[in-house]
């Protein structure tokens, strides 16, 4: 009997608790860069003489980022944009580059041959 009326207080200020609770929690992100979130990324799958997606959009003056995976050695170069960054088999590499005019721009894979059997896509800046 001692035990059970020492448990009733516990339960009751176990439940008390629960009950004084916002209800509110707190989820905690990590990103790579304090000023953006995961949403702002660009997923680009690079393959075999492709890029998925094909077509991509962004905005003059704001940052771009594309996370760009590989399944073979390739790269992701934008002549007009000034970008060009090596995407090696396996991994996933992030592109940053900021547009400063509108227009539509081809990226592409500028190993021999890669942009002519198809490698390439289009980057739409509005």
């Amino acid at each position: 009997m001692k035990r059970l009326s020492l448990l009733i207080p516990l339960v009751a200020l176990t439940l008390l608790g629960a009950g004084c609770s916002s209800g509110e929690t707190t989820q905690k992100t990590n990103t790579t860069t304090s000023s953006t979130t995961t949403e702002d990324v660009i997923a680009i799958e690079s393959k075999a003489f492709s890029f998925t997606p094909k077509t991509i959009n962004a905005k003059v003056g704001e940052k771009v980022m594309i996370d760009v995976t590989a399944n073979e050695d390739h790269n992701f170069t934008i002549d007009e944009l000034s970008v060009a960054v090596d995407t090696p088999s396996g991994k996933t590499t992030r592109v940053e580059f900021t547009p400063t005019t509108a227009g539509t721009f081809t990226f592409y894979c500028s190993l021999p041959g890669h942009k002519a059997a198809g490698q390439f896509g289009t980057l739409v800046v509005e």
